[in-house]
């Protein structure tokens, strides 16, 4: 039974890959672990090796090739084996045309403004949901502060117990750290 060695997909959003290298040709046998081809995608170069052992019996890319990621690579099989319908790699799904149609025509409605609701009666501190460490947040809430208008230095804007000092200096008030 032939055993399909794929194009790896390294990356959620690549889709081909080039052949940079081929250290296979038709018939040669390969052991399991044994290098048999690298691949380039947009960001890096990647090395292919085989997971089982047997002779190549399918090479439908080579060098310079651009092939779509989990297709057959290659197959490897049986010496003699031949390749079969059900063996063979699927051929690379063929590029479609787009061609534009005629607009369609779109009733647009006015926009009506609507004002925000007066804000809550009480204490003022918000929580921010994952703008904010949980010592930070902890931190704030202890002392009175809205996390949400603090401004936040930590990874992606997060607010973390750094900014709750600094905010907590701002107001003459000692931090806790």
């Amino acid at each position: 039974m032939a055993h399909p060695i794929l194009v790896p997909q390294v990356g959620q959003d690549l889709t081909e890959a080039t052949i940079i290298e081929l250290h296979v040709k038709l018939g040669d046998r390969v052991k399991k672990g044994d290098l048999v081809a690298v691949v380039e995608s947009e960001k890096a170069s990647f090395e292919v090796e085989a997971f089982v052992e047997g002779v190549v019996i399918s090479l439908p890319f080579k060098k310079g090739d651009l092939a779509p990621v989990l297709q057959p690579l290659m197959l490897l099989g049986e010496p003699g084996e031949v390749v079969t319908a059900t063996s063979a790699p699927a051929p690379a799904p063929e590029k479609i045309a787009v061609v534009p149609s005629a607009p369609i025509p779109v009733k647009v409605q006015p926009v009506v403004a609507v004002s925000a609701p007066p804000p809550a009666k009480g204490p003022t501190v918000a929580l921010a949901g994952n703008r904010a460490s949980p010592v930070a947040r902890r931190m704030a809430i202890e002392h009175g502060l809205n996390v949400a208008r603090i401004a936040g230095t930590g990874p992606v804007g997060a607010v973390v117990l750094r900014d709750v000092d600094a905010a907590l200096a701002a107001n003459g008030v000692s931090g806790g750290t």
